[in-house]
């Protein structure tokens, strides 16, 4: 019997520090992979929040309106007349459009859905906003560009509601939305519904019907 008391002793013990030294392994392991997961969330982190803020500077720099002068004869409240700033010659257009373009494909895989529509409903604007403001008479450029600030304003409020979403709810998410092609754009008839109601439009029609 003592024998035995004798050897399961030291087993006992040889045991104890097997079972310690694997239990310290799986806590140093624990330990780094929690540390590396926080490395990854801060980099993720990081790079979506540098995305939206390279777009958001587009949008801002998009809604920057141009004062041209006083106009006293108007009867509403709106007598300060002004231009998007993107607009004020053509230069300054189509610098905006590379800046955007540029803007958006570089950090484009960060972007959520609704911000890749909008994106694209913007990209269909800005297209027929370059093919009427072609054809708007110098003489009637400032008049457009006083029109169309309506649908600037609308645009830019639909992008800001989607950066309120994403600084306030989404910006910690890792679990970003897998993005289908067919998605990246809003449905054709949806597209054409809030078109439909821009100013650009009317602009446009009144074009189509002076060439006809």
């Amino acid at each position: 019997m003592e024998s035995f008391v004798t050897l399961i002793q030291p087993f006992s013990g040889l045991v104890g520090v097997i079972l310690g030294g694997v239990l310290s392994l799986f806590v140093q392991n624990s330990l780094y992979k929690n540390q590396a997961r926080i490395r990854i969330i801060e980099k993720v982190y990081d790079k979506r929040l540098n995305a939206y803020e390279k777009l958001y500077v587009q949008i801002k720099n998009l809604r920057t309106m141009k004062p041209i002068y006083w106009d006293y004869s108007r009867a509403d409240e709106e007598k300060l007349i002004r231009i998007p700033v993107i607009i004020s010659d053509e230069e300054s257009f189509n610098e905006y459009l590379s800046a955007i373009n540029e803007a958006y494909h570089e950090y484009s895989h960060w972007y959520s859905t609704e911000l890749n529509r909008e994106y694209y409903y913007l990209q269909d604007y800005l297209l027929n906003l370059k093919e009427v403001f072609d054809n708007i008479p110098i003489e009637g450029r400032i008049e457009f560009g006083n029109d169309i600030r309506s649908d600037i304003i609308e645009i830019g409020s639909r992008f800001d509601s989607i950066f309120q979403d994403f600084y306030s709810n989404q910006i910690y998410k890792l679990d970003k939305e897998s993005k289908l092609p067919e998605r990246h754009k809003l449905q054709k008839e949806e597209t054409y519904k809030r078109m439909e109601k821009t100013q650009l439009m009317r602009y446009r029609k009144m074009i189509e019907n002076r060439n006809i």
